[in-house]
């Protein structure tokens, strides 16, 4: 992009603000959580720099990216380009409801109203998202076709794999969250439907993850870092007084909310160990 072409407010050479190449490979794999993405994407909006380092990034990642397609260039205004960002082709999605042009679409047939992109991992999208039947906001986790898979056979194959974590997933979501209020779990779900989803509580705050990377070098201070610690360990307790194990307990996975109980997220990989 030409300086005499850039919109107003897109910067075209290195400035001491652009990402490093470690956060932009980490964000093509799909390793940073919400708040980290919309502070990266409002980044790249105005710096094509980073913006092209990114798309070379992602070429290079080509087959691990956990991006559902390329990530689109600017287009004629940082604000439309965040937008992009943000939407990055979900063929699932409706039109967007009557008198809210500012959502990314509708799903289910108009049952929920899809306000923003979350997350983006190896098979599934993740939006916030507005049940209109139950006038609350929840976290919509959508299954994606397998688009990398190089002929039909192996492409059913994976998805078939991929719809049975799904179910999976769903099935311990909503068994882990009975009486566990520090478990982000499964409220319903439709397999059935094309393509399946799950709808998850919704959590507003960022993730440990991030609150670990905005300390510093210097860490949490160490009562919070206990309190923290502790208020895990009991939802965890919970989990395993009812035979589970979750398999994936890391600082992404566990959210601050800014009134209660830190949550544990991603149940994805639990499993029922019988009690053990």
């Amino acid at each position: 992009m030409d300086a005499d072409d850039a919109p107003e407010g897109i910067a075209t050479r290195p400035t001491p603000d652009c990402l490093d190449d470690s956060l932009l490979n980490t964000l093509v794999q799909g390793g940073l959580d919400d708040a980290a993405k919309q502070r990266a994407f409002e980044h790249l909006a105005a710096c094509s720099n980073c913006d092209a380092r990114l798309h070379r990034i992602e070429a290079a990642s080509s087959g691990t990216s956990h991006f559902a397609t390329p990530l689109p260039k600017p287009s004629a205004s940082a604000e439309s380009f965040v937008k992009k960002q943000r939407e990055r082709s979900y063929p699932y999605l409706g039109a967007a409801a009557d008198g809210h042009p500012n959502d990314l679409g509708t799903f289910a047939g108009g049952l929920y109203r899809v306000l923003e992109w979350i997350d983006s991992g190896g098979t599934s999208d993740v939006f916030k998202a507005y049940d209109t039947k139950m006038e609350s906001l929840v976290a919509l986790k959508v299954l994606r076709e397998p688009k990398d898979a190089k002929s039909p056979r192996k492409r059913g194959k994976k998805q078939s794999s991929a719809r049975s974590h799904f179910e999976q997933e769903a099935r311990s979501g909503f068994k882990l969250r009975a009486g566990n209020e520090r478990l982000v779990g499964v409220i319903g779900s439709d397999t059935n439907h094309k393509p399946p989803y799950l709808v998850m509580d919704y959590v507003e705050g960022e993730s440990l993850s991030t609150r670990i990377r905005e300390a510093g070098e210097n860490g949490l201070p160490a009562d919070e870092a206990k309190q923290i610690i502790w208020e895990v360990a009991k939802g965890l307790a919970l989990v395993h007084d009812q035979g589970w194990v979750h398999q994936d307990i890391k600082p992404q996975n566990i959210k601050l909310p800014a009134e209660g109980p830190p949550k544990i997220i991603d149940v994805g990989l639990a499993f029922e160990a019988g009690g053990s």
